[in-house]
């Protein structure tokens, strides 16, 4: 049976983005956090999907500008969505980053927030 942090690393997909002049935190966000955020993108559509669903589906009748807006509040501003959003990235860590991440949470939350809503954000055409 394989470890658990060789199959966490195999899932990841591989990105080329440059982390040779960047902070410690800048490193994680593309080396961890970044690959964990792509692979898990399908989970996270899903997830926003039955969110919308729960909402009553009026998402589905906004325009694009308070469609952004929903995203972000929705991601911002409900803690327990937010932290299930979280949740989904923090699972795929493994324990030397789950120990980075713990030092820098508060970082590494606001971060990984923003690329969500980005993400969600730029795939509107999913919820339609």
């Amino acid at each position: 049976m394989k470890n658990r942090e060789k199959t966490i690393f195999e899932l990841r997909p591989e990105l080329e983005l440059e982390v040779e002049h960047a902070s410690e935190v800048e490193k994680f966000q593309n080396i961890t956090l970044r690959p964990i955020l792509k692979y898990q993108n399908d989970l996270f559509v899903n997830v926003f999907s039955k969110y919308i669903e729960k909402r009553k589906n009026k998402f589905y009748g906004m325009d694009v500008s308070d469609k952004h807006q929903f995203i972000e509040q929705s991601i911002k501003q409900d803690v327990k969505f937010k932290n299930l959003m979280i949740g989904i990235v923090i699972g795929l860590f493994s324990l030397d980053e789950l120990e980075f991440y713990q030092t820098h949470e508060t970082e590494l939350n606001r971060r990984i927030t923003t690329m969500l809503v980005q993400r969600l954000k730029s795939m509107l055409d999913q919820f339609n």
